[in-house]
């Protein structure tokens, strides 16, 4: 059940960042958009950094300790498949838009936003489907060994 509360810790902290940051970046002209973005992103790392160790290390317990494997592997399968997605698509893309000047938007500015958009989103549905399958392997477990 650890696994769950982490991964759903985890998941919300996503979730408030796609109705925070993402709304930002979605609603607002680029040079509000990206300033924000630009600000706040340096701040986040750290915590995001911490959340994807907590979540990778109760997920690996739960699969390790767990009666009720399969469940706990596909939510440790969806945190690695999320975490894959950061490193390779969302972090070269957060620091391609580090680097643009917010009064000097590119021609590829709305792919960039939409692109961005769709990462974190994806991201936050994976991560949702990682804690309900460390929570139906922690339920599963919880009953089988319930005395008759």
């Amino acid at each position: 059940m650890a696994a769950a509360l982490v991964a759903a810790g985890y998941a919300g902290f996503r979730f408030n960042e796609c109705l925070g940051t993402d709304l930002v970046l979605a609603r607002e002209p680029a040079s509000v958009a990206l300033t924000w973005l630009q600000t706040l992103n340096s701040k986040r790392t750290p915590a995001v950094l911490i959340m994807i160790g907590l979540s990778l290390g109760s997920g690996l317990l739960a699969v390790v300790l767990t009666r009720q494997r399969r469940p706990a592997l596909v939510g440790l399968s969806l945190l690695l498949v999320e975490d894959v997605l950061t490193a390779a698509v969302h972090i070269p893309l957060a620091l391609r838009l580090q680097s643009l000047a917010p009064d000097a938007v590119p021609p590829e500015w709305e792919w960039l936003r939409a692109r961005y958009l769709f990462d974190d989103v994806s991201r936050t549905a994976l991560l949702v489907g990682a804690a309900i399958a460390f929570a139906a392997a922690g339920f599963r477990n919880m009953h089988t060994e319930r005395p008759s």
